[in-house]
């Protein structure tokens, strides 16, 4: 019964708000896979390990630029949060990820996720665990509701607007660095690495031995 319901309510829902391809606007589907094939991957690893030293490996999938720009943005700016779980099955099918045994996400602010009513690395990095068969964890906590890091432009200004703003979950345990050798971290869009580096940091410090990082975009 409850399935049926479920099932109802899901094409009253496609009935009164149709779902239309973010690249070309082809009806019932978000992303055509005309569209898919448009997108502009990205061939090659990041290793900026001058301003990412705390990660081992850093992972993205596309440019920062045309119909890629414009999926993030209708996630994060529209939230239209299934976008979020066409940017896993992208990044899973797209790029080369690295062995891991746990999938965590850069941490919101509750006030930001009040906001936006979600955290947007959360809803990529839960579709890309279910995709990879790994579990999720909270990893992480943002326990400062801090500026921006896209309207910072330094390195330094990024640097200082992040120090103590991401903390451990106090709920991690220590069995947990015992049990998961390799993180996986999860973020929307790489730009400096300064975010991404500084909690790869937070959760090295508490023990945890590999840190590697997949972004969906990647920012010039």
């Amino acid at each position: 019964m409850k399935y049926l319901f479920n099932h109802i309510l899901k094409i009253i829902i496609e009935i009164i708000f149709p779902e239309f391809c973010i690249g070309c606007n082809k009806l019932n589907t978000l992303l055509c896979s005309r569209c898919f094939e448009k997108l502009e991957y990205v061939q090659f690893k990041i290793n900026d390990k001058g301003r990412a030293n705390y990660l081992d490996t850093i992972s993205c999938c596309c440019y920062y630029h045309g119909l890629a720009k414009k999926i993030i943005h209708e996630l994060k700016y529209k939230s239209v949060v299934n976008v979020g779980l066409i940017v896993a099955q992208i990044m899973y099918y797209s790029c080369t990820l690295p062995k891991c045994d746990l999938v965590s996400y850069i941490p919101m602010h509750q006030k930001k996720i009040g906001k936006r009513g979600f955290n947007q690395s959360k809803i990529i990095a839960i579709e890309l665990a279910r995709l990879l068969n790994l579990p999720i964890a909270k990893l992480l906590i943002k326990s400062k509701n801090t500026q921006s890091q896209m309207s910072l432009k330094s390195i330094k200004d990024r640097q200082m607007n992040i120090i103590d703003s991401i903390k451990l979950n106090a709920k991690v345990k220590k069995e947990t660095v015992c049990k998961y050798k390799s993180i996986l971290l999860i973020d929307d869009v790489f730009t400096s690495g300064t975010t991404l580096n500084y909690s790869a940091k937070v959760l090295k410090e508490f023990g945890f031995k590999h840190i590697h990082a997949a972004c969906f975009l990647l920012r010039n």
